[in-house]
């Protein structure tokens, strides 16, 4: 009458390739949420480029006071972050 049940079709996909075929399709969407993290990273949040801000003024004031003496520039807050150097 016909193949019973249990019998695979020969040009059925194995589990295998199916997760080949997810990991290589989920690829996509991955991609597309880590683009959307950055934008919304860059552009929604008023802080979010504080840190590189804190560190910068961190490195600025170390190198102004190596150049013209120990109290030549102060770190200050600016909005709560320590953003603002005072020179003297």
């Amino acid at each position: 009458m016909g193949e019973s049940a249990s019998s695979k079709a020969s040009d059925d996909m194995s589990w295998g390739e199916v997760a080949q075929l997810g990991l290589r399709y989920g690829k996509i969407p991955l991609a597309l949420l880590a683009v959307e993290a950055l934008y919304w990273f860059i552009t929604q949040p008023s802080d979010t480029l504080a840190l590189i801000q804190v560190t910068e003024a961190y490195i600025w004031n170390e190198v102004t006071q190596l150049m013209f003496g120990e109290g030549a520039s102060t770190l200050s807050a600016h909005n709560g972050w320590m953003t603002r150097i005072d020179f003297y």
